[in-house]
């Protein structure tokens, strides 16, 4: 029902690959015993056990990693090769690139291959899925499963084997119980291969993901019944998807998830992004003070929670923002913006994705902790606030948008964007760029207010009550709004100004309350309790304690001498590492 036009020679050497090497020990490339618990064995003691993470090329470490191996082991991994290849066509990887890689790791053990083989002929130029850039930067990944895997397979009885090949769903439940299964995509193409009356030519979890998302949404039903998660599960939903659409679109020729007319209903077409300022909010310069005073240096980032902010209830309720493009998988194992950018493009046959090059950067490698979040709903709303509190984290158990950012949601509910205000429809926006939207976005959050400081002299607050909910009550979300309000009021009214509470790495500084000159009591994360020359009253963890820390902050440790001693300049003041 699902084959694709032109797989037929790639499915028949799979066939044969099953028949000679799942079901027997033989080899699909000579007449030898290569498939066999002892090569399997020998590959996972020189590379599965043996990584190396220098520099270099896969296949020229990997030649050194199998030197040791048996001459047997090494055609072994070139035949591995030859089934990775099968499936993936020509726009991810050409013909003559897969019949060099095959033929030099087999060369390894002294032997060559005939020219004229037949099963490195035309078949390897038949590829019919585009597995994607990831699958190439990943092949190492993708080996180590492949080998970890078929060592579980080969421990097997033959008549448990027998049974796992005759039932499709049964084969799909072992290898999603495989290590790493979740997080790799060779499972997509085997189950492919060996059962293509069942399985997709899709080998992109997230595409799977969004087809049966978009066609059940489009049929009314209830887009979040399936397990998104349970890979088996997606695959029989996906099935269930092809056999309706093969009734609705009885007049197509060809029904392909990946051709017109299927393609056109869940793909959606990247649309231009417009400046991400809006006409009139005030200001630049004052704008930027409010936001120094009120948060410092922290970067300040727009998201959107998924289409029409669909996910903003995971975000909320899971204390988190998260990211797309989960083919790329773990973004920690690409060194540049312009590796992910070639990844992209090739996945989605774009020119140049700058924009989610970008966001997918930041949010690996830019993003901090401490650094403040702001969602949105498409160019309407805004939805919410927080801090992000960790580093990024790569999640393939989440079903979709596995990219991942800890965060501490402050003030959340709806507030209405303006029509004219250009915001930029992109996923992420480092928005600090443009300081009077973003000072105008956050204080209608926060109440028109804000942090907005007022001398005092009146007394000094406890924790809950000032602004920004800093207290030590967990997260706030839309539950404690009111609650927060209140205690904005009241702080705006003795004029205080506060940051929130940052969050940092292994929670190495102690946070305290620090006197303001003519402005009252703030928050500081510094790690020195060093008294400011204007101000003695620093380090208590409430402002309560102010006073009973006076004099141990005034009155410098020994160490303080000492350091004070090393610089001339200190003679006259004393120092501060603390904010003021």
């Amino acid at each position: 029902m699902t084959r694709f036009p032109g797989a037929e020679k790639i499915l028949d050497a799979a066939d044969r690959w099953k028949r000679t090497c799942l079901l027997g020990d033989g080899s699909v490339l000579s007449g030898e015993r290569l498939w066999t618990t002892e090569n399997l064995d020998a590959l996972d003691r020189y590379f599965v056990r043996n990584l190396d993470e220098g520099e270099g090329t896969f296949f020229g470490k990997l030649e050194q990693q199998l030197g040791p191996a048996p001459d047997a082991a090494k055609k072994l991994a070139a035949e591995m090769f030859w089934v990775m290849y099968l499936i993936v066509s020509k726009s991810a990887m050409n013909a003559t690139t897969k019949r060099e890689q095959i033929r030099m790791v087999w060369e390894w053990s002294g032997d060559s291959l005939p020219e004229d083989h037949p099963d490195l002929g035309d078949i390897l130029g038949a590829g019919i899925s585009h597995t994607g850039a990831a699958f190439n930067v990943l092949k190492w990944k993708e080996f180590l499963f492949f080998i970890t895997m078929m060592r579980a397979w080969k421990k097997l009885e033959d008549g448990r084997r027998e049974q796992l090949l005759a039932d499709p769903w049964d084969m799909a439940t072992w290898i999603q119980t495989q290590d790493d299964a979740s997080k790799r995509q060779l499972p997509h193409i085997l189950l492919y291969l060996l059962f293509p009356d069942h399985f997709e030519r899709i080998a992109t979890t997230s595409h799977k993901i969004k087809i049966v998302r978009t066609f059940r949404k489009r049929w009314g039903e209830d887009v979040d019944a399936v397990v998104y998660t349970d890979r088996v599960a997606l695959d029989r939903a996906l099935l269930d998807v092809r056999k309706r659409v093969v009734e609705e679109y009885q007049d197509a020729e060809v029904l392909d998830f990946y051709r017109e007319p299927l393609v056109d209903v869940w793909r959606e077409r990247p649309k231009p992004s417009k400046s991400a300022e809006p006409t009139d909010c005030g200001d630049e310069d004052e704008a930027e003070a409010w936001l120094e005073a009120n948060f410092q240096e922290a970067r300040i980032w727009l998201v959107s929670p998924g289409e029409g902010a669909r996910l903003w209830r995971d975000f909320l309720d899971n204390d988190l923002i998260a990211l797309g493009w989960d083919y790329l998988g773990d973004l920690t194992d690409y060194e540049s913006r312009d590796e992910i950018q070639d990844l992209i493009a090739e996945e989605e046959g774009r020119t140049r994705p700058i924009n989610d090059s970008l966001a997918v950067w930041q949010f690996a490698s830019e993003m901090k902790p401490g650094d403040l979040v702001i969602a949105k709903q498409g160019t309407h709303a805004l939805l919410g606030w927080g801090r992000i509190t960790g580093d990024y984290t790569y999640e393939p158990e989440r079903p979709e948008y596995q990219h991942v950012r800890p965060v501490e949601w402050r003030d959340t509910g709806e507030w209405p964007i303006p029509h004219d205000s250009g915001i930029a429809a992109k996923t992420l926006t480092e928005f600090r760029k443009y300081p009077p939207f973003c000072k105008w976005a956050l204080q209608k959050m926060m109440g028109e207010a804000g942090y907005e400081a007022e001398p005092t002299s009146g007394p000094v607050p406890t924790p809950s009550q000032t602004p920004g909910g800093i207290s030590s009550s967990p997260a706030t979300t839309s539950r404690q709004s009111s609650t927060r309000s209140a205690a904005r009021r009241t702080s705006s009214s003795r004029g205080l100004r506060a940051s929130g509470r940052p969050s940092w790495p292994g929670g190495s500084p102690t946070p305290c309350w620090v006197a303001v000159p003519r402005t009252g009591w703030r928050w500081s994360s510094s790690t020195s309790r060093t008294a400011t020359r204007t101000s003695s009253r620093v380090g208590a963890r409430t402002p309560e304690e102010a006073s009973s820390c006076a004099t141990a902050s005034s009155t410098p440790s020994a160490n303080e001498r000492a350091r004070s001693q090393e610089s001339a300049s200190s003679s006259s003041s004393t120092r501060s590492t603390g904010e003021t």
